[in-house]
């Protein structure tokens, strides 16, 4: 649920502030930054000049809008999405007075809410009854009237929740009885429902671009977003949206834990292993904030992701959402509490939730964004570092690099294939480069000081069945172990790592499952991908 917002009736006006992905740069290192129109930004869209207009469209990947306001400015901005809540019925309405078995209820015959904002035994909305045929017919037609009213490419879904969020009036979780069994409608009943409208809604409007507000953690416990439901969900949407990001997110922790970042940036990987797009809508930001904000785009984005902050307008754009750091040159690594990604011109670090201060030798020379010349960052807890400059040295991948040594445990090393010869795929992601191995395996190359950095995202390929496999990825320099994953299986998902290499001689990719050159019967299935694995040397 985005806020704030009043709606007024359901067939009248919306006023509100929520998100959504336009047109996207298609560009990783750099920001598709998207308006949040409520009401107050109205003194920029009432009646904006040629210069305000130019503006608003290069600076904004689009806008989420309401109708029917913005109807009759679609001429002027095309990249806009109007607002429609998922099961949201306001009180007042035609649909209340028309059809109150739209309503959901508890089984004592009461009435029940969206929890939000409520207050004296009310809040603002009913919650309709997303089984009923019939109020899924009506919610489509007036979600079609308002699209073709403004000419809008789309819509922003508010309340795509598959979890129960439905009320009594003073915002206690209450149970609603489901109109096809009679019965109170399990969890499970609630999450289809969500789906199978949101698949309907889908069929109804195959060409027009659906910007889902999702729930990242909702789902089964131990299933979270693998439930199928879910992942029907997911697959009716172009964009999810992630209401308040990272930054705005105070319950998020360090470490790997489930309210961790790095399972809310694992979580974001999953969505675009399903070809979908997402959205940090994050709330009121200071300075500071919107560094850290910023760097946690820049850890996932693939070029069709996009974030907005509350604080933005036209009179006080920040610069740092002008940035270009071009291509990426792998996925972001996690060390100690560290999240960093480096691209062709610059690099983003994020320190997690709690981390208490570090340095950070970069390998190079960058500037900050307040024109700083740095070779070491100094990162704590909550904080984001964007930094300019291409990376000290040439950029190579291993996969293209013969090594001066190499042992397998099946047959020899695989260049940017699997060991089995498919393309290489770690928890739902496919990776161009690579190198596919079997333990027990072992690669050596020669360093000779110049280089600077390793950087590779590890795991078992999915070509193996999920449970299968047990190995470990270790890397070591100059008879020094500077990286251990721990040991994975297949459906264990990746690991991602960022090692310094600095004055090293000699580098070693290590692959095995506990038994040096075993034979191949008990070897089988550990397929071990070193997936993008980028090394940067002076040479």
């Amino acid at each position: 649920m985005t806020a704030p917002r009043i709606i007024l009736s359901w067939t009248t006006a919306v006023w509100l502030a929520a998100p959504v992905v336009m047109a996207q740069s298609g560009n990783p290192g750099q920001v598709n930054y998207l308006e949040y129109a409520q009401s107050s930004f109205d003194q920029y869209t009432d009646a904006p000049d040629s210069a305000l207009q130019q503006w608003l469209q290069t600076h904004f990947a689009g806008m989420i809008t309401y109708s029917p306001y913005f109807d009759s400015r679609t001429w002027w901005f095309p990249k806009a999405y109007f607002y429609q809540d998922l099961y949201a019925i306001a009180p007042g309405s035609w649909a209340q007075y028309a059809h109150p078995e739209w309503i959901l209820h508890d089984q004592w015959g009461n009435w029940l809410y969206i929890p939000y904002n409520c207050s004296g035994g009310t809040c603002p909305m009913y919650a309709g009854d997303i089984a009923n045929p019939a109020f899924r017919n009506y919610w489509i037609s007036q979600a079609w009237t308002d699209m073709s009213n403004g000419n809008y490419p789309g819509m922003f879904i508010d309340d795509v929740n598959m979890e129960f969020r439905v009320s009594d009036g003073w915002g206690n979780q209450a149970a609603p009885v489901d109109s096809n069994t009679g019965q109170v409608m399990t969890w499970d009943s609630w999450r289809w429902y969500v789906a199978n409208f949101t698949q309907q809604i889908r069929a109804a409007m195959p060409n027009k671009k659906l910007i889902e507000n999702a729930i990242w953690f909702a789902g089964p416990a131990g299933v979270q977003d693998a439930d199928p439901a879910i992942q029907a969900q997911i697959a009716t949407a172009d964009t999810i949206n992630l209401e308040r990001g990272v930054a705005s997110d105070a319950g998020l922790t360090g470490g790997t834990g489930f309210w961790s970042v790095y399972s809310f940036l694992s979580y974001v990987d999953r969505v675009h292993a399903a070809g979908k797009s997402v959205n940090f809508q994050e709330y009121s930001l200071d300075p500071a904030g919107q560094q850290y904000g910023l760097a946690s785009y820049f850890l996932i984005s693939n070029g069709g992701d996009s974030l907005d902050d509350q604080t933005t307008t036209p009179d006080n754009w920040w610069s740092g959402y002008d940035v270009n750091l071009g291509t990426p040159l792998g996925p972001r690594s996690y060390n100690n509490g560290v999240f960093q990604r480096n691209f062709s011109g610059g690099s983003v670090l994020l320190g997690e939730p709690g981390l208490s201060p570090q340095t950070v030798n970069l390998g190079g020379t960058y500037t900050t964004l307040d024109g700083t010349q740095v070779s070491s960052v100094a990162i704590s807890g909550w904080q984001g570092i964007i930094l300019f400059g291409a990376p000290s040295g040439v950029t190579r991948y291993l996969s293209d690099i013969t090594p001066t040594y190499s042992v397998n445990g099946w047959g020899p090393i695989k260049e940017d294939l699997s060991i089995q010869g498919d393309p290489i795929r770690i928890g739902g992601v496919q990776y161009a480069k690579g190198i596919g191995t079997n333990a027990y395996s072992e690669q050596h190359y020669a360093l000779w000081g110049g280089c600077s950095s390793l950087t590779a995202t590890v795991g078992v390929d999915d070509e193996v069945p999920a449970g299968s496999g047990w190995i470990d990825f270790q890397v070591w320099a100059d008879g020094y172990l500077l990286y251990d994953s721990g040991f994975l299986a297949s459906g264990s998902g990746s690991r991602s790592l960022s090692v310094d290499l600095t004055g090293r001689q000699t580098l070693g990719l290590v692959v095995t499952n506990g038994i040096y050159m075993a034979p191949t019967s008990t070897v089988n299935l550990d397929h071990g991908d070193w997936a993008n694995p980028i090394i940067v040397c002076q040479h």
